[in-house]
């Protein structure tokens, strides 16, 4: 259904700010927190891109559930894989 949506958000900029606002903005919110309690914890040398960090994961999601296998699960183990490697990136060794 999101993939229908970000189709129609091409054409209708209305629907686009809503999806931004309400997906990608709140994703990066939510992001930006995570990240907030990891540096707290020492578990982070940096702290990520909160947005590019959204950004991959809902590009992620979209393309699993646009291009998955009928039955196959939303992130395989090599999207997962990806995602872990991206976002991990900044982990304290």
């Amino acid at each position: 259904m999101l993939a229908s949506l970000g189709g129609e958000a091409a054409h209708d900029a209305e629907l686009a700010e809503v999806l931004r606002a309400s997906i990608l903005d709140g994703t990066a919110r939510q992001l930006a927190e995570i990240y907030r309690r990891a540096m707290n914890r020492g578990e982070l040398a940096d702290s990520p891109n909160a947005e590019a960090a959204a950004q991959l994961l809902i590009g992620v999601i979209l393309s699993g559930a646009a291009f998955r296998a009928p039955g196959a699960p939303l992130l395989g183990s090599r999207e997962q894989a990806l995602v872990l490697e991206a976002l991990g990136a900044s982990l304290r060794d």
